[in-house]
């Protein structure tokens, strides 16, 4: 069994209210369905270097920010269809001159993932592991997520890849050509 702990190769989140800005360097990231104008988290994981043969046994994602009140809030987790550039995406694109399917962001909900999250409490977790080796087994290595509220009047922030408590993801996974047992890789 090997174990890979990463932050995220590239962040975002996009603002329905403010459609044509990027907020790439911004932190915290925003995901937020306030008065029906959300706002959505994009985040880019590399998991190239587990075995292509593994099977993923486990993958957590952890949030951590600032808590800003109390309740919950429902969120979902999908698969990003567009190959997204964190200095150029928005709302409308998600690269420069290049606009998404939908407005806010293409993503498949094949492999969705739901939680409620807490937002007076940090870090917040989630379950992803069908969307890594899906990422693994599909798409190069290359995890790509967007992070969206599912009630419209709930949201929290949380700190980006500029931050200092970062996104992390955290995979366990077996299978041939993997490190030992005890060996693990961390990447910041």
């Amino acid at each position: 069994m090997g174990q890979l702990v990463v932050n995220p190769t590239a962040d975002s989140f996009i603002r329905e209210q403010s459609p044509t800005i990027n907020f790439g360097a911004t932190s915290p990231l925003s995901i937020t369905g306030f008065g029906g104008f959300p706002d959505r988290t994009l985040l880019e994981f590399d998991v190239s270097s587990i075995p292509a043969s593994a099977t993923i046994d486990s993958a957590e994602l952890k949030m951590r920010g600032n808590p800003i009140a109390s309740g919950t809030f429902g969120i979902a987790v999908d698969r990003v269809t567009k190959a997204w550039v964190e200095a150029e995406v928005t709302w409308g694109e998600y690269s420069s001159g290049n606009a998404w399917g939908l407005p806010g962001g293409d993503y498949d909900a094949t492999d969705e993932v739901t939680a409620s999250w807490d937002r007076a409490t940090t870090p917040d977790t989630i379950d992803i592991t069908a969307l890594v080796q899906d990422a693994l087994d599909n798409r190069g290595g290359t995890l790509s997520l967007i992070v969206r509220a599912t009630d419209s009047n709930f949201g929290s922030a949380y700190d980006s890849r500029e931050a200092a408590l970062p996104p992390v993801l955290t995979v366990s996974y077996s299978g041939t050509g993997g490190p030992a047992t005890d060996d693990v890789a961390f990447i910041a």
